[in-house]
């Protein structure tokens, strides 16, 4: 499978907190662990809001929310550029790129 490079942006969105690799079909909350990146995690169900995060760039490169995501998107008001870091997966794209993130934290 082809890996996806992630980059989690400090909470402020200045700078690049952590450069990652995240493989194709890998949860970001795992490449997130495993790499220490300040993403803050509680429930790991996507219910809690917690690892919510901007997608600042690469959105393509996550596969499309599933049932459960889209349910916790629309609780907290559908914006198109917020994923859960629980059950947002890395996908391949048709071209490289990067995805970037910018942690929010809980949204209720």
């Amino acid at each position: 499978m082809t890996d996806v490079r992630v980059e989690v942006l400090s909470r402020d969105g200045e700078r690049v907190e952590t450069h990652m690799t995240v493989r194709a079909g890998e949860l970001l909350m795992d490449a997130c662990e495993r790499h220490g990146a300040d993403v803050d995690f509680s429930c790991r169900a996507a219910s809690c809001s917690t690892c919510r995060v901007e997608v600042v760039a690469g959105a393509e490169q996550l596969a499309t929310p599933d049932e459960w995501e889209r349910q916790l998107l629309e609780a907290v008001g559908n914006p198109s550029n917020t994923r859960f870091c629980c059950v947002a997966r890395a996908q391949a794209a048709a071209a490289p790129g990067v995805v970037r993130v910018r942690p929010l934290g809980p949204a209720f």
